[in-house]
């Protein structure tokens, strides 16, 4: 623009001195502004890895916790299969008495037995049946927490690195040869005024 402007045949008039005016403080205003971006690469960079090391947390914590989960409801289940076995075994052991009086038992108390074994068992097996739907339920509550947890940190790590990418990314390109194109236009308006105000004065 220097070199058009200092050519001798060129007498630049105001509205052109305006324009590119303009369009000189345009440019300059958006790549300050891309440049102060630029600068906040490394703030968010800082974020993105905060967030990063976040997420991996809230993952740790989840697999620590379902760990937790399964050792606390195989101890528990171990247990009631153990009073099953037992119940089963002095259960095995009635059914096997012999029953009369030279045998010390009668028929009726053997079958009171039996009958408080077999509720026994069924209580136990109900127990095993709750203690799993507790434990199904106590993984679907952690899933939902980590899930809670972790979808926020996740929208955060994605928009960070879509910041970062985009920064990283010379978009001044384009503002520049925007730019370019509008000294273009600027230019040829003001030949044509000059050559308007040419013919108009011969």
């Amino acid at each position: 623009m220097v070199e058009f402007e200092s050519n001798p045949n060129v007498l630049a008039d105001e509205q052109f001195i305006m324009e590119q005016a303009k369009i000189l403080s345009d440019i300059k205003q958006q790549l300050e502004t891309r440049r102060k971006e630029e600068a906040t690469v490394e703030g968010e960079l800082k974020n993105l890895s905060e967030s990063k090391v976040l997420l991996e947390r809230i993952k740790a914590e989840q697999v620590n916790s379902l760990r937790q989960l399964r050792a606390q409801k195989n101890g528990e289940i171990k247990r009631l299969y153990g009073n099953l076995s037992r119940l089963k075994k002095s259960q095995d052991e009635v059914v096997r008495m012999k029953t009369g009086f030279f045998r010390g038992i009668s028929r009726k108390e053997r079958e009171q037995k039996e009958a408080e074994i077999a509720q026994s068992i069924s209580d136990q097996q109900r127990e095993v049946e709750m203690v799993t739907l507790d434990v199904r339920a106590a993984q679907e509550k952690l899933q939902d927490d980590y899930e809670k947890k972790r979808t926020p940190v996740l929208e955060r790590v994605k928009g960070f690195q879509k910041k970062i990418d985009e920064m990283e990314t010379d978009g001044s390109l384009e503002e520049r040869w925007f730019a370019c194109e509008a000294f273009a236009d600027a230019v040829n308006s003001f030949l044509q005024r000059k050559a308007y105000q040419s013919k108009k004065q011969q």
